[in-house]
């Protein structure tokens, strides 16, 4: 069918859309072309144009004022003049319900907005094509009605050819589309078998992707496959040559290749499912009678080969443009969340650094006043006043540092075979000026496999919030436990209450479960479904009047589910607090956990300190070649080309992923000023 050539001038389209400049744009680029136009702003206007006007093909917009589409589609083809123009819906509705609506109302296929002017050329030119070969077939059907009886079988062929060419082109589900085309097909001819046969991926060999038949025995498997090198083969035969092939007596063919289950086959005919130049398979009919087929019946099985050729291809084009919509939504969706999540973060981190501030610079200013008068005592309580401010201010922005570059990928997940008890002492400069025991309870010999630097974080995060809510006398314990995983349990989902979930790490089937208990304060129900979650401003001070940030668990459990495990939290107020997380265990610690020994049960209270974090990783450039693809690429706005180049970088050097990341970030949220500013400054 791609193969006919139009003369544009002789064909009329309507246009119905209330949209000035819609229209603007489609009837110039069409009038180009040489075809007739034809304009209505309305659905009432455009029925009667279409019944006085009788145009070829009518581009129906949806969303319209008065009549909608879908009722002016109805109208239309309610009426004799007017039902058998074919319609295209223009639409930005994209859901399948709209879609499925626009087919049973009479459409033929839709474009959604805004429109790709190319999108339209190609739709309207194919189903120009069909309306010819539709009136061609009904041409051909009338004259053969008028022929003698002899020619009655081939009227009823031509009739179920062209209902059937018309009912393929409105499915667009793949699978569906052709089981209903072979059982179509074999029940309106009375076939023995019809079967579609589709070229494999590397176009090597041809695959039965159904079949259909009379065959009182099983039928041939789907999925059978024929290699198209076979010397003996009808259907490999006429994939490769792009040609019909007609046999009315198999037996004498040597072309013919048996196939399993069709033993009455005495007769073969195959045509080729073309789009263009590609062939995509054959459809294959088999009778079992010699002479099933003449030369009408496979001028009018091609015709409908070609239709069902157009379905097939409109139907994966469908898949594919679902797949990506699909994809779209999913980004859409997590930039939404990203963008709630961040605004909800900010407005965290702009109350909390407020709150500092403000006694830190009222007693520095007070402290000014008075330095030269006041008792060398009241001086000290301000200084430690200020100091404790100053060191709130520097916890927050500590914590907003490290969620930021999490955030922005800057934190590569690194495991390594760690001593999990030495990790644990290293967090003994934690404790704050306070009589408290903390007991590390950790085997020596117990190793996990984690990102150094993250474990580190949560375990100092932990404790710290356990210092924090213990009163002086009080304790703080590390316990571990054996922690494996049910084959029904691989997969864990995020549950109220700050349960964590698996995440963005491999899962092992062994985990070591760590707890950290302290006999503090406790929380109520309703505190501990806060913790974890970034939307929710949750922050409680400490009994030493501590200030807290509200960030540390929220780092905590990122960290913990990028190294493949889950965080939570057990409490009961007036009880003390339990939080607990899990680590792949390494496999060279020996099991179960309780034969290992443990070395020291208490350690002595010591001073509370932060450690400093580091400075952000600096960005290195790609090479020069292709920092220029880049730059060309941003000049003209091309940002989703952009993150396509960002992500080849990843796989070129790990150096550059950094620099592809902050890129890829940037391109996504369409800041192409950003972008070409990043650019510059990198390109040497």
């Amino acid at each position: 069918m791609n193969d006919i050539q139009l003369d544009y001038q002789k064909y009329t389209i309507l246009i119905i859309d209330d949209n000035p400049t819609n229209l603007g744009v489609i009837v110039d680029y069409l009038k180009g072309f040489g075809f007739n136009i034809l304009v209505a702003t309305d659905g009432e206007l455009g029925i009667k144009r279409a019944k006085f006007g009788h145009p070829d093909l009518i581009l129906l917009d949806v969303m319209m004022p008065g009549i909608d589409g879908f009722e002016t589609c109805r109208r239309l083809k309610a009426h004799e003049k007017t039902q058998d123009i074919p319609v295209i819906f223009m639409t930005t509705l994209t859901e399948t319900e709209d879609k499925v609506t626009g087919f049973e109302v009479g459409a033929v296929d839709y474009v959604t907005k805004p429109i790709q002017q190319e999108e339209v050329f190609a739709r309207v030119i194919t189903h120009l094509k069909i309306r010819d070969l539709t009136r061609s077939l009904q041409e051909q059907n009338e004259r053969l009605q008028q022929a003698n009886s002899m020619l009655a079988r081939r009227a009823v062929q031509l009739e179920a050819s062209s209902a059937l060419g018309q009912r393929v082109i409105s499915i667009l589900n793949l699978d569906e589309l052709l089981v209903q085309v072979v059982a179509l097909i074999q029940v309106k001819f009375g076939y023995y078998f019809v079967g579609v046969w589709l070229l494999t991926e590397h176009q090597r060999a041809i695959t039965l992707q159904t079949g259909a038949g009379k065959v009182k025995a099983e039928l041939p498997k789907v999925g059978f496959q024929i290699a198209l090198d076979v010397p003996l083969s009808i259907i490999a035969w006429v994939c490769q040559t792009r040609e019909a092939y007609l046999s009315n007596d198999v037996k004498i063919d040597t072309k013919y290749l048996a196939l399993e289950y069709l033993t009455e086959t005495m007769s073969e005919l195959t045509l080729p499912l073309q789009v263009g130049d590609e062939v995509i398979g054959v459809l294959d009919i088999q009778g079992d009678k010699i002479n099933a087929f003449d030369a009408d019946d496979k001028i009018v099985l091609q015709t409908l080969a070609n239709q069902i050729a157009i379905a097939i291809r409109n139907a994966r084009l469908y898949e594919l443009e679902k797949k990506l919509r699909q994809v779209e939504e999913e980004r859409a969706r997590d930039l939404a969340e990203l963008n709630a999540s961040k605004d909800k973060f900010f407005s965290i981190v702009a109350h909390d650094l407020k709150g500092p501030f403000q006694p830190l610079l009222g007693l520095a200013e007070f402290l000014q006043m008075v330095a030269e008068t006041a008792p060398p005592a009241e001086i000290l309580e301000m200084s430690e006043t200020i100091y404790r401010s100053a060191k709130n201010v520097y916890n927050l922005l500590e914590n907003l540092l490290e969620w930021a570059r999490m955030q922005m990928g800057r934190i590569a997940y690194q495991p390594t075979k760690l001593n999990l008890r030495e990790i644990v002492e290293q967090t003994t400069n934690l404790l704050a000026e306070k009589d408290i025991v903390l007991q590390n309870n950790v085997p020596d010999e117990l190793f996990v496999d984690a990102d150094e630097n993250m474990l580190d974080m949560v375990i100092r995060n932990l404790i710290g919030n356990a210092l924090k809510f213990t009163p002086s006398g009080g304790r703080v314990s590390v316990e571990v436990r054996d922690f494996e995983l049910e084959d029904n349990q691989k997969s864990l989902t995020p549950q109220a209450g700050g349960n964590g979930h698996l995440q963005n790490a491999p899962l092992t089937a062994h985990l070591v479960e760590i707890s950290v208990s302290d006999t503090g304060v406790g929380m109520s129900q309703k505190d501990m479904d806060k913790l974890f979650r970034i939307e929710v401003h949750h922050s409680t001070t400490g009994t030493a009047q501590e200030q807290g940030t509200g960030l540390g668990l929220i780092i905590s459990k990122e960290m913990v589910q990028k190294n493949g495990g889950r965080i939570w939290v057990e409490s009961e107020l007036g009880k003390g607090t339990t939080m607990k997380f899990t680590m792949p265990l390494n496999s060279s610690t020996h099991l179960p956990l309780t034969d290992l020994k443990i070395k020291n049960q208490s350690l002595s209270a010591l001073p509370f300190t932060h450690s400093g974090t580091s400075e952000g990783e600096k960005l290195v450039s790609p090479p020069p070649n292709e920092m220029a693809i880049l730059h060309e690429l941003a000049i003209v706005g091309d940002m989703q080309g952009i993150q396509e180049r960002a992500n080849g970088l990843k796989q070129l050097d790990e150096l550059y992923i950094p620099f592809a990341n902050k890129l890829h970030d940037l391109a996504r949220n369409f800041e192409e000023q950003a972008v070409l500013a990043l650019i510059e400054q990198n390109i040497e």
